[in-house]
């Protein structure tokens, strides 16, 4: 049994790490979470497991289709883009499958566009889109709608990451190295998108909780995960 697919299971959900039923079928919730993950930090979402951490499982017979439409869909770029290439590792936990994958940080300009499995109804959620493009058309005009919302969108990165406890920062950092291997303080200080005096003590606290290694001096310096 992986015991790393159970760490993060008993661990739960949070910053980097989601969990989705999928019993048998792969939704755009999926999808949405891939780039949620590949423009902050990066992250792992388990397939077949609930929000409680209770592990429900695949249906054997829908294994093969789903990891197929997860592949084909992050590889098509009228449906994301820039495109990914992320494949789902399948595990069997408490005698249940598991689909699983790690989502490395990626472009901050990563779009999504609309992503359907072979299941989903694509006229149900072009229906969905019409009717936010007509609710907004009628709050503001085009121009308006355009400066406004990057506006928003920044007050928002603000406001989270002026929230972000320690923990978090500390979970995300450990994410990225588990990931993607060693990085310097001031390489870790842009990841998290904090100072690089945070970066270090981060970094100092992962070192001395054992989960990650630091090697050389200085500004040269780094740290990978164990």
């Amino acid at each position: 049994m992986n015991t790393k697919l159970l760490q993060l299971i008993r661990d739960g959900e949070g910053l980097t790490v989601e969990f989705k039923r999928c019993k048998d079928n792969i939704t755009h919730t999926v999808y949405e979470t891939v780039c949620s993950f590949s423009n902050r930090y990066g992250g792992y979402i388990l397939l077949g497991v609930e929000d409680d951490g209770t592990v429900s499982g695949i249906e054997p017979d829908a294994v093969r289709h789903i990891k197929k439409d997860f592949a084909n869909s992050l590889n098509n770029p009228q449906r994301f883009s820039p495109t990914l290439f992320i494949t789902l590792e399948e595990a069997e936990v408490y005698g249940k499958i598991v689909l699983w994958c790690y989502v490395p940080l990626g472009s901050p300009d990563n779009y999504m566009g609309d992503m359907v499995s072979d299941n989903d109804q694509v006229s149900d959620k072009m229906s969905d889109n019409n009717q936010m493009n007509e609710k907004t058309s009628d709050k503001m005009s085009d121009n308006d709608q355009v400066s406004e919302k990057t506006s928003d969108n920044d007050k928002m990165s603000d406001k989270m990451s002026d929230k972000m406890s320690d923990k978090t920062t500390r979970d995300a950092m450990l994410t990225y190295l588990r990931g993607n291997g060693e990085v310097t303080a001031a390489e870790a200080a842009k990841i998290i998108n904090r100072s690089a005096q945070t970066a270090r003590r981060v970094l100092s606290r992962l070192v001395t909780e054992g989960v990650i290694v630091a090697s050389g001096a200085n500004r040269n310096r780094k740290y990978k995960a164990k």
